[in-house]
């Protein structure tokens, strides 16, 4: 294969009207999109696997829906040579906005090999947001090799993503968590979401308290209010059942929690 035909075949995949990332595409179609690049990497898996990552940024360019089709082709593969390198070195050429794509796309796919440049966006992009997004992405992977520094920042009395750091504790379920997630559920100066926050890690951990502290609330709390939604969530991590973000998800919870004996 000559370079010209990885080119054609990076462009097949990056620039496809199937492709979701393209905002305004003439046609979306999410299943053909997906068999368009397994069949592309089935075909040239060793050539994009020696090859791709030295024609990505002419490939790319300057493109977002691009950048983003990279990542979904990244997740098809189980290693790629120097990706890691190349995406951390484009994450910090970009704009807020793309920086915030890229993250989300990670969240989204996982891809564990990309877990250690989340360290340095955690604890230095310029955007809050940011931070936050990239400790929500280090929950939703939970690679060990972003757990101490999620320790450190939530040590850090300036960070200032303490929900998103207690939720990506809660995910990691570790003992090196409950200290903070034990500071949250004992501290009076918090909003009662921050100590149920803490009050579910510290369950996942076997703190039979902060279990009864969660069930409890499922009777005594106004089903239309905030807490609600924290506590429904935390019941069904802990007891393994399916949630759903709607009312009928706290309804289901409610109703498996009365037919185990729960709650009355």
């Amino acid at each position: 294969m000559t370079t010209k035909s990885i080119n054609q075949i990076l462009e097949l995949i990056l620039d496809s009207d199937l492709s979701p990332y393209v905002m305004y595409s003439t046609f979306v179609n999410y299943r053909a999109y997906n068999d368009l690049v397994d069949a592309a990497v089935a075909e040239y898996q060793d050539l994009l696997q020696r090859n791709m990552i030295k024609h990505l940024d002419t490939a790319v360019a300057g493109s977002r829906s691009r950048l983003l089709a990279a990542i979904n082709l990244f997740a098809k593969f189980d290693k790629i040579d120097g990706d890691l390198d190349w995406l951390e070195a484009k994450y910090w050429t970009l704009d807020e906005e793309t920086r915030d794509d890229m993250l989300t796309e990670l969240a989204e796919k996982k891809i564990e090999r990309f877990a250690p440049m989340l360290n340095p966006i955690m604890s230095k992009d310029e955007s809050k947001h940011l931070r936050k997004m990239a400790v929500f992405v280090a929950g939703a992977v939970r690679h060990p090799i972003n757990l101490p520094t999620l320790l450190i920042l939530s040590e850090d009395p300036a960070y200032e993503n303490d929900w998103q750091i207690a939720i990506a504790l809660i995910k990691y379920g570790v003992e090196e968590g409950r200290g903070f997630l034990n500071t949250l559920y004992h501290c009076k100066e918090v909003t009662l979401g921050y100590r149920n926050l803490g009050a579910w890690g510290l369950a996942k951990l076997g703190n039979l308290d902060a279990r009864q502290s969660l069930i409890g609330q499922l009777e005594t709390l106004n089903h239309q209010g905030d807490n609600i939604w924290l506590v429904a969530e935390a019941i069904a991590d802990l007891e393994g059942w399916e949630f759903e973000r709607h009312p009928r998800g706290i309804e289901r919870v409610l109703a498996n929690a009365r037919q185990i004996g729960l709650i009355a």
